[in-house]
């Protein structure tokens, strides 16, 4: 389909979501919203008052969560973020690409920041702290807010403890002969 028809018939779907929201037809928006792809929910829900945000965002396939807050400008992001518990940010978070994930951490509290990094396995988390290293000026850092100090610091202890940096000694076992 070429982009202005699909450009269209996303403004048509999204209009039909809307029209079905304002006379409460849940059935049918709940249809609406999961034929909808991640960016195309984020357009959807920064396009919506805070009340039928809020609707629409409980509606929001779970594994799909962490994509449409990345797609989602600041301002919504930070809201939908306030009122999440942080069970589910991790969860929503667990599910993202690595530098999905870096960009989103800027904007999560210390102690999710923490829970985040915790539900990370060995190399993710390696990994996560490469792509968190890029300057911000370099092609891997472009575009992507600066981390808040908390969340570089986090990041760095987390990376530090699974380096093994400092090592730790081990006691030595005993040799049975």
């Amino acid at each position: 389909m070429p982009l202005a028809q699909e450009s269209a018939a996303t403004s048509s779907s999204l209009e039909v979501l809307r029209d079905a929201l304002d006379s409460g037809a849940m059935r049918q928006v709940r249809r609406l919203v999961s034929a909808l792809n991640p960016a195309e929910i984020a357009d959807l829900l920064e396009s919506l008052p805070l009340a039928q945000r809020e609707i629409v965002w409980e509606l929001v396939a779970p594994e799909d969560e962490g994509d449409v807050l990345v797609e989602l400008n600041d301002e919504v992001r930070g809201g939908l973020l306030s009122r999440m518990d942080s069970a589910d940010i991790v969860a929503a978070a667990g599910r993202l690409d690595l530098d999905d994930l870096a960009d989103l951490l800027a904007e999560l509290p210390e102690a999710v920041n923490r829970e985040v990094l915790r539900s990370l396995d060995l190399s993710d988390r390696l990994r996560l702290q490469s792509v968190l290293e890029y300057d911000e000026d370099s092609a891997g850092g472009r575009g992507r807010a600066p981390l808040p100090a908390h969340a570089a610091r986090a990041a760095g202890r987390h990376r530090c403890r699974f380096r093994g940096e400092p090592r730790r000694r081990l006691p030595r076992l005993p040799v049975h002969h």
